[in-house]
């Protein structure tokens, strides 16, 4: 006997210490005397009351399921929840990274870049496989492809969101960067008298905090003596500085990634190409410092040239 048959053995035993009146009751399973049945990922299977055995449906016979993953995931989940009650849904989905692994359990990276390659280039495919397996599509996300609820156990869902990778045209695109930031028409507030000046706001998630038309970073050297040229005045272009946090909805990807921003102007007769020098941070989140180790640029070296 393999290792990988005496952790099911090991399974078997611990479903049969449990009350299963409790875990019939718990996630309001089907059974009889000799039977409980539950689906996961769309195939109906049945685990024997007596012995522990797990079988899955072919038609309309049950063949014995010697898939170790699947019998794993099915133990676990009826057996190792510890609690016997399961609590509300929060109606919230949860990203995948959030989950705690348990054991061998697999990180989402190679997760997303090995079906990231599989599927690339073959939307209708997904779809129709998500089908398949009883997936519902329902409203689109972030700019995804393709979006499905899909069942995998009793009241647990995964929301499957897929991104065809294209080199001709944007995966996710915007329709202009007051709408990315979140100004909706524009960024100013009206007086009394209807004149508009500059809002300034910021959110938890996006905003717009700081414009200026001075330019207060010559005033004096960095060993603090006085710019004398500054005396011919601190006027500066106007510049803004704005933030979004992708955190709600993340732009994933695995080997690498395109951002752009067209500048268009609006001089209310028409629009026009703007030639706006923009500068920006982007800021990514990666579990361990494995591959990156090159020290962090001091504070000049990261001033803009």
């Amino acid at each position: 006997m393999d290792n990988y048959e005496k952790q099911v053995y090991t399974g078997r035993e611990l479903f049969l210490k449990y009350d299963q009146d409790k875990l019939i009751k718990k996630y309001g399973l089907k059974h009889d005397e000799e039977y409980l049945y539950l689906k996961y990922i769309g195939t109906e299977y049945r685990i024997n009351r007596r012995n522990g055995a797990i079988e899955y449906a072919t038609g309309e016979e049950w063949t014995d399921c010697r898939e170790y993953t699947v019998v794993m995931t099915i133990y676990d989940f009826l057996c190792c929840s510890g609690q016997e009650i399961l609590p509300p849904l929060t109606g919230q989905w949860q990203p995948v990274g959030r989950f705690v692994t348990a054991g061998s359990s697999p990180s989402t990276d190679p997760f997303v870049e090995k079906y990231a390659r599989a599927f690339s280039g073959k939307v209708e495919e997904v779809k129709q496989a998500c089908i398949c397996l009883g997936g519902k599509q329902t409203k689109r996300l972030a700019g995804a492809d393709l979006t499905f609820e899909m069942p995998v156990l009793p009241e647990f869902s995964v929301l499957l969101q897929f991104w065809d990778g294209d080199e001709e045209f944007p995966t996710v695109s915007s329709t202009g960067s007051e709408d990315y930031f979140g100004g909706a028409w524009a960024f100013h507030q009206k007086d009394e008298l209807g004149r508009p000046s500059v809002k300034n706001y910021s959110t938890l998630f996006l905003g717009y905090p700081f414009y200026e038309t001075k330019d207060k970073t010559r005033v004096r050297f960095e060993t603090g003596k006085l710019n004398a040229v500054h005396a011919f005045g601190d006027d500066s272009l106007p510049r803004h500085g704005l933030y979004r946090w992708h955190i709600l909805d993340p732009i994933a990807f695995s080997e690498d990634i395109k951002v752009t921003l067209q500048q268009i102007g609006n001089d209310d007769l028409s629009l026009f190409e703007r030639s706006d020098d923009v500068a920006t941070v982007a800021y990514w989140y990666q579990d361990s410092a494995e591959g990156f180790d090159r020290a962090f640029p001091d504070r000049r070296a990261r001033l803009p040239r």
